[in-house]
């Protein structure tokens, strides 16, 4: 098994599940960092749950990688992200007012319920990194129109009026969602 702990080849005892991998390491990482990353072949494995951890089996042939971050590389590198996860969502709420526009209800309002939940998800990660490392927000024009627009296109979406709900995403939300990516 070759493990790689932040890019250095480590050597521990045989181990049979990430649990056990990741307590052997702890001799050999800082007290001042914290496993952010834990990929197995190069697929990440979710090693903060530790019911998936010890289930997480461990052979012989076997590549792992294990990534630590101080919390200021941690926020860093999550406030990064940030542009990138902002254009994406904003691809879908697009794609929604599209989909909305062209008739398509059904795709349309999935589609504006998954991008929903990735907006909120990205605004509470920015607030979580502005509680962790103390910065200002990177969200601040898109919570603003959201606080302006909300009750509008609540409003839109349940009396069906899906061209408004289309042209508040296209010409309020998107835009300021595009300013941050």
């Amino acid at each position: 098994m070759q493990i790689w702990l932040d890019g250095t080849a480590v050597d521990i005892p045989a181990v049979r599940s990430v649990a056990e991998l990741l307590e052997g390491l702890g001799p050999h990482i800082d007290p001042a960092r914290t496993v952010t990353a834990v990929e197995v072949n190069g697929r990440c494995v979710d090693h903060a749950d530790p019911f998936v951890a010890a289930s997480s089996r461990l052979a012989a042939g076997d590549s792992v990688r294990v990534v630590t971050e101080t919390p200021a590389e941690f926020a860093a590198g999550r406030r990064a992200a940030i542009p990138e996860y902002a254009g994406a969502i904003a691809s879908r709420f697009e794609a929604a007012a599209t989909g909305l526009r062209g008739g398509e209800i059904s795709q349309g309002n999935r589609l504006l319920a998954e991008a929903s939940r990735d907006l909120g998800l990205l605004l509470e990660l920015d607030r979580s990194l502005t509680l962790l490392d103390a910065t200002e927000t990177r969200c601040a024009a898109i919570v603003s129109v959201l606080e302006r627009i909300g009750p509008r296109l609540t409003d839109a979406e349940h009396a069906q009026r899906w061209e408004e709900v289309a042209a508040l995403l296209c010409d309020e939300l998107v835009p300021a969602m595009r300013t941050i990516s």
